[in-house]
């Protein structure tokens, strides 16, 4: 492979050979820089004079004299590889619109204006008993702050803004929780702005131990000042927003006099330090009260306060800024964010998987890949902007971490960006061992988090290669597999004779015990064909509907002899009336007598005899010829030709029938009566019912015969199915083996790199000093470094918009995670960085909301109904853009649940039947959904008292009987439901006995990856989190008039039927839904949205699913949606009948047809000691032109053999050559398994 050619470093060499000549000509001889140095500048290529500091071997002298000139080369070159696209006129427009959208600058904010101290939010630390203790805590010389656990209102406001705090935590990823000190009070008089906010925030975390709180300092972030207010201020000033922010390291008095209160003057505010009183109670203050006190001045309040401030995306706003005043941007983004199909209907979603195998030599992969994974990986090479359609458990992070690996090997760099920390956890945990090379940042505020992994990545031990690095080698030998494979299906399954595949002709493959000595399969198949001139199937088809009947083959063969034995028998007459029988029968008394005496007489006698009956019977038989020629050689074929005579007798009455339906035969039947008649193999054989069935088979038999033979350099293959599928998955096991330790290899050689480059050093002793600096002062120190040899990051859009430059073509590929809860504006920045970019989520799901994004508090004092009007529930995602504009791929291979009537109903709902998902091989002791009916449940004030309480006893009960490792979540239909059920839970934890330890194990269960913990959320909120059991609280009840309000809220409106599908996907083992109402109960036919109609559909589909009516749930998954040209009425073809018929003689307990869904498995042995199916049997292909080895073989196993079963496949072919083989090599597996 040619090396490419690194232009930049050609172009440096040039300019240091200027420099050189020129200082030769003023007699100075001078090396200015060494080669090496020139090459470290082409590929880290500095963008600021101070990231030469990170080149070796350049001295002050360079820096000082001729690094400017190298700079303007090297951002020359950049300029030129990175071909900007200069963005229309409305483009610019909704970019400036995304631009405002960002930062909420709007007298709602509370991070502007905070009017009052709700329990919710935030909590008001003034204590005049604790002036000093509160001093001590801001200037860190005291560590915590405990709060009085008897205050019962105290503990009350505590415990809901804990809640809400870990929900949060739970649902972002973000633990936001500040104090804010001190305030800001003041209008701007213009523009009538209240501004009401805190100057800085100081990180706490709020721990619980029963029924005390305690708050201590969050080491692990940054003290931060208020963006917010600070973008407002250079808003409504009409200024700059500041790029550089002091440290700030305490909340001391000596901090706010010299490092905020100036930096604030600094940048428009002018205040003082209050110095009466450090601290004062917070004044509750309604916006309009506040608006008429005229307070056109600012002045600082010593107000401190704690509670949970979401700090805006101010940094994505900065870049955004940036991308707008450029007027330009990639290619990547043209045409994404025109908004020219905003408002159009939502775009069809295509459920199916290209059909082509993916290319091997293409294929990177650090995880085991299912065929739509593999399709994926092969895109990422022939498409720059691409959509991956993850639908629930479909295995998109392990998609994203081969993607990751794929482009690493390239020597490339990745970007992950997700505003979920969650979704970030997930493929970093999915990472393994490559995860030590990885940055993980998703707050650049926690400064700790960041040294931590940087001091990782620089004490890193070398992994072992284990395997022999010679990929190649073994991608030839998968690639000639596959190649057999599919030659193998092609020659059995793709090639048709009447349009049947081939191998359904073994069907009438003859077994050794049944062949004819002197009849072979291979002595029939070439008599025929060379009688009948190599016939076609569909001619052997017609031979037999023909000659269907014993006897009719015997009248047509006789009646054919005697044609060419004598021709003249053509003209004979063969319309006989019944008194010419009279005549015939008085003949055939003559011939018998003649025939008597015949046989008695000597020569001579002989002779005399013969001429007498000529004689006396000529033209006696006039009835059948007139021909006096023709008689004669009638009589005498009567006389002397037995079998002649024995046909003429015996068919008489039938002879005009089988002449005309003779000479209705084709050639090719005549033909074949040729055969029979002249072939010295029919000679000896007389026709029966079996013969003649046997002969065609055996034409039958006789070319399969011939076919395997002329085949064998790849049918071969079939026969040793077993083996040559075991060696393919073997050699993909390895190769993927060798990818994770060359991937392994490739991120420590950059670590090992880092390690050793000029000023590590330095590095290490920044890492060792008592004071770090903020993550963003230290990327822009050692931005270099950072950038060359770090080549995995996951980052939020505000961490990459807060520590990464912005510049084109930055990253090799950026990849998107959960971008269908993404807006549009918080992904542009990472696009724009991007040169290849990867948008994944699922369009079924949740899309961006004000509700639950920080825009609206769920807990409004308004009816939920009321609150939602105003909300905007399905805003376009960054997902839903892209959907118009970029090569779309689906993983169409369900993973999750462990039996498919948790999935099932998702399936037909929202993807069409088509998700890939495994029958259930365990028979559960249970249903996997229990539907529990509450008998006395209302639903008043939006909750639900007796259905929050029967959850509370189902949640001890499972965790009483649940397996160890087992995790448990709550889904609530609304966040009233769901704070009940809580206080339920907090109430359960404050007793004393076996279930509040069992609870509390489960409240704060910790795991070393995912969160696992119990959950109590509601519906909104459960996008990303999933649990090995889930129970629904449905709360919608009669209320205490007896009647159901239609009021679903979310549900009701469009796109809510999205949140129901997120909800009902959430469960591994087992779904408890637990409402007060039976299905019927719940009218709503004449609603307009499919919302409540699904839900009626699945609560009807958990109740059949629970009483174990299959039919019944069959039927409402059809409802939903059905394939029939898939389903067909899953008859069973012959092949699959005669197993199955064979396994049920044996005594074995088989099943066919396993499942509910669309993919069944043909057959299954099922074992009643376990509740299991001990083997499930695939008997055949579907297949079309586009089906391959490797998606309808090796993946199809492997993808069930990853949900537990044990899979054994027969094929025609070897079925029918041998089933008794193939019998024994069954009860051997079940014999081991």
């Amino acid at each position: 492979m040619p090396v490419k050619k690194n232009l930049l470093y050609d172009q440096l060499i040039s300019l240091r050979n200027e420099l050189r000549n020129r200082l030769l000509l003023e007699n100075e001889k001078k090396t200015i820089c060494t080669e090496e140095a020139l090459r470290e500048m082409s590929i880290k290529k500095p963008s600021r004079l101070s990231d030469f500091l990170a080149i070796p071997g350049l001295d002050k002298d360079f820096l000082e004299q001729y690094a400017y000139l190298f700079l303007d080369v090297i951002l020359e070159s950049i300029k030129e590889d990175v071909k900007p696209v200069r963005f229309s006129k409305e483009a610019g427009i909704a970019l400036d619109r995304y631009k405002d959208r960002l930062t909420d600058i709007s007298k709602s904010n509370p991070n502007l204006y905070m009017g009052r101290i709700d329990k919710v939010r935030s909590f008001d630390l003034y204590d005049e008993t604790k002036i000093e203790e509160l001093q001590n805590f801001l200037s860190l010389k005291k560590s915590t702050l405990k709060f009085d656990a008897l205050n019962e209102s105290v503990f009350e406001h505590l415990t809901t803004l804990y809640r809400n705090l870990n929900k949060d935590y739970k649902d972002l990823g973000i633990y936001h929780l500040y104090v804010g000190y001190p305030y800001v009070e003041g209008i701007y008089k213009k523009e009538e702005f209240p501004i009401k906010a805190p100057l800085v925030y100081f990180p706490v975390r709020l721990e619980r131990s029963k029924k005390t709180y305690t708050l201590s300092f969050d080491k692990t972030k940054d003290i931060v000042f208020n963006r917010d207010l600070l973008l407002t201020v250079a808003k409504l000033d009409k200024s700059s927003l500041p790029t550089v922010f002091p440290e700030i390291f305490d909340l001391s008095v000596n901090t706010l006099k010299n490092v905020i209160i100036p930096f604030y003057q600094a940048n428009g505010l002018e205040l003082k330090l209050h110095e009466k009183e450090p601290f004062i109670p917070y004044k509750n203050e309604l916006k309009d009260q506040f608006l008429k006190s005229k307070k056109y001045h600012f002045v600082l309040k010593p107000y401190i306060t704690f509670g949970r401030y979401f700090l805006y995306s101010s940094m994505i706003q900065k870049d955004m800024a940036d991308i707008i005043e450029s007027n330009s941007y990639n290619e990547l983004l043209e045409g994404l964010i025109d908004e020219t199909n905003l408002y159009d209907q939502e775009k069809s979603l295509s459920i199916e998987v290209a059909s082509e195998d993916a290319d091997e030599y293409g294929l990177i992969y650090i995880n085991d890949m299912n065929f739509s994974q593999e399709k994926v990986l092969e895109l990422i090479d022939k498409e720059k902007k691409i959509v991956i359609w993850g639908p629930p458990g479909t295995g998109k992070s392990q998609t994203i971490t081969s993607l990751i690996a794929h482009q690493i090997l390239k020597n490339e760099n990745v970007l992950v960006v997700s505003e979920k920390k969650v979704a970030l956890d997930v493929i970093y945990h999915r990472l393994g061992n490559a995860s030590r090379y990885a940055m993980f940042i998703d707050d650049a505020s926690a400064k700790l988090i960041f040294y931590d992994q940087l001091k990782r990545l620089i004490h890193q031990t070398p992994p072992v290669r284990l395997h022999n690095n010679d990929i190649y080698q073994i991608e030839e030998e998968i690639k000639e597999l596959d190649l057999q494979f599919n030659q193998a299906i092609n020659l059995l399954y793709k090639t048709k004779r009447q349009n049947k595949p081939i191998a359904y002709f073994y069907e009438r493959y003859i077994k050794d015990k049944d062949i004819l000595q002197n009849l072979t399969p291979k002595k029939v198949y070439h008599v025929m064909n060379k009688y009948l001139s190599n016939p076609s199937f569909d001619d052997i088809e017609a031979l037999e509907k023909t000659f269907d009947k014993d006897k009719k083959i015997k009248e047509f063969l006789a009646y054919h002899q005697t044609l060419q034995s004598y021709p003249w028998f053509s003209k004979i007459e063969t319309k006989i009336v019944r008194s010419s029988l009279i005549d015939l029968s008085t003949f055939e008394t003559d011939i018998e007598s003649f025939k008597q005496h015949y046989a008695k007489a000597w020569f001579f006698k002989k002779r005399k005899l013969i001429k007498a009956f000529l004689t006396n019977q000529s033209m006696k038989l006039s009835f059948i010829t007139t021909k006096k020629s023709i008689d004669k050689k009638l009589l005498s074929a009567l006389m002397f030709d037995e079998s002649f005579y024995r046909f003429f007798i015996e068919d008489i009455k039938n002879l005009n029938k089988i002449k005309t339906n003779y000479l209705k035969l084709t050639k090719l039947e005549l033909s074949f009566l040729s055969m029979l008649h002249k072939d010295d193999i029919f000679k000896s054989i007389e026709l029966n019912e079996k013969l003649r069935i046997y002969l065609f088979d055996a034409y039958i038999s006789g070319f399969l015969e011939e076919y395997q033979a002329n085949n064998q350099k790849y049918l071969y293959i079939i026969h040793q199915y077993e083996k040559k599928m075991n060696e393919l998955k073997a050699l993909m096991e390895e190769k993927l083996c060798v990818a994770k330790e060359s991937f392994e290899m490739a991120l420590f050689k950059h670590a090992f790199d880092f390690n050793n480059t000029k000023r590590i050093m330095d590095i290490k002793r920044l890492l060792e000093s008592d004071k770090l600096p903020s993550v963003k002062s230290f990327f822009e120190l050692f931005y270099p470094e950072l950038f060359t040899h770090i080549k995995v990051w996951l980052l939020t859009p505000e961490a990459l918009s807060s520590i990464i430059p912005l510049k084109l073509n930055l990253f090799d590929l950026v990849i998107f995670d959960e971008a269908s809860q993404m807006y549009v504006e918080k992904g542009i920045p990472a696009i724009y960085r991007a040169k290849k970019v990867v948008i994944a989520g699922d369009p079924k799901q949740l899309r961006p909301s004000s509700l639950g994004m920080g825009r609206l508090d769920e807990e409004d004092l308004f009816d939920e109904d009321e609150v939602l009007k105003n909300v905007t529930f399905d805003a376009k995602s960054l997902l839903d853009l892209a959907r118009y504009r970029y090569k779309e791929s689906i993983l169409n291979y369900h993973y999750r649940s462990q039996y498919q009537e948790l999935i099932e109903f998702s399936n037909h709902a929202f993807y069409e039947g088509k998700l890939i998902i495994s029958p259930n091989v365990l028979t559960p002791k249970t249903q996997p959904i229990t539907y529990v009916y509450v008998k006395d449940g209302t639903f008043l004030k939006r909750s639900n008292i007796e259905e929050s309480k029967t959850v509370i006893k189902i949640l001890k009960q499972v965790l009483l009987e649940k397996e160890e490792n087992d995790s448990v979540g709550i889904i609530t239909f609304n966040s009233n439901q769901r704070d009940l059920i809580l206080n339920e839970i907090d109430t359960e934890l404050f007793k004393t006995g076996v279930h509040q330890k069992r609870l509390e194990k489960e409240v704060y269960r910790t795991s070393s990856e995912s969160d696992q913990s119990l959950f109590v959320k509601n519906i909104e909120n459960v996008q990303g989190d999933e649990r090995d059991i889930i129970i629904f609280s449905m709360g919608y009840a009669k209320d205490d008039t007896g009647s159901v309000k239609r009021r679903f809220g979310w549900l009701n409106h469009e796109g809510g039927q999205n949140r129901l599908n997120v909800a009902i996907t959430r469960a591994r083992k087992k779904i408890y839904f637990v409402s007060s109402l039976y299905p019927e109960e719940l009218k709503v036919d004449d609603l307009s949205g499919k919302g409540p109609k699904l839900l009626k559909d699945f609560m009807r589909y958990c109740f059949y699913v629970s009483s174990g009516n299959h039919e019944l749930t069959v039927e409402v998954l059809r409802s939903l949606y059905q394939k029939e040209s898939i389903t067909a009425s899953n008859l069973l073809n012959q092949m699959t009948s005669d197993i199955l018929q064979r396994l049920l003689k044996l005594s074995y307990e088989t099943t066919a047809n396993i499942g509910i869904g669309q993919f069944k498995i043909d057959l299954a042995i099922f074992d009643s000691e376990t509740q299991k199916y001990k083997l499930g049997i695939i008997c055949d292909l579907y297949v079309d032109q586009d089906t391959t080895a490797r998606k309808e073989l090796l993946h199809q196993e492997k993808f069930l053999k990853s949900r537990g079963w044990t899979i054994y496949r027969i094929f025609h072919m070897n079925w029918y050559e041998d089933p008794n083989k193939i019998l024994k090599e069954i009860k051997e597996i079940i014999k081991t398994n």
